[in-house]
């Protein structure tokens, strides 16, 4: 075990070296001028090093942003899934209860109904909503999650494209009145 260890520690120090002696490489026109192309050289690698520390960061907030807003509405798409099959569930209660005892439910019913019909369209619009950040279109055949550079959705065979142009019109128009 320790020499695994060794050999690990050594492996990561080689890597290491490996990346300085690149990076003195790049800068090694600049260490021929004298002294004060080493302060240059200095300046400029904390110059990139900063960028390049910057940069992912940057990269790694937008990442995060993303996926946090994917993972939000997901959660969304599951909450009213769920409502939706209580909606089902009430509506099946009712028109069982409707059957064997007679009971009129259909003011309930037609309710619950409502509710449904409110509650499938919000899981439309945050579907769509996720496919937008996903880079995707919902196929209008399957209502499969397809990327956007398909034609044809590979599941059922429907036209995609004019599917993502109706998208992209309707994306533009938001953005104009904002």
């Amino acid at each position: 075990v320790k020499r695994r260890e060794k050999m690990l520690y050594i492996l990561e120090i080689r890597c290491k070296i490996g990346e300085v002696l690149l990076q003195i490489q790049y800068f090694m026109p600049r260490l021929r001028c004298g002294a004060s192309g080493r302060k240059d050289f200095t300046m400029a690698l904390w110059d990139d090093i900063t960028k390049s520390a910057k940069d992912a960061e940057a990269y790694t907030m937008k990442k995060t942003e993303e996926l946090t807003s994917i993972a939000k509405i997901k959660m969304s798409i599951h909450s009213e899934e769920n409502n939706l099959d209580k909606c089902f569930a009430e509506i099946g209660s009712l028109y069982y209860a409707y059957q064997r005892q007679g009971e009129d439910h259909t003011s309930e019913i037609a309710a619950l109904l409502m509710e449904a019909d409110q509650a499938q369209a919000k899981i439309k619009c945050l579907r769509d909503s996720l496919a937008k950040l996903q880079k995707s279109v919902i196929c209008p055949g399957c209502s499969a999650q397809v990327t956007t550079e398909y034609d044809f959705c590979p599941l059922c065979g429907a036209k995609l494209k004019d599917e993502a142009a109706q998208q992209d019109e309707a994306d533009s128009a938001t953005d104009e009145e904002v």
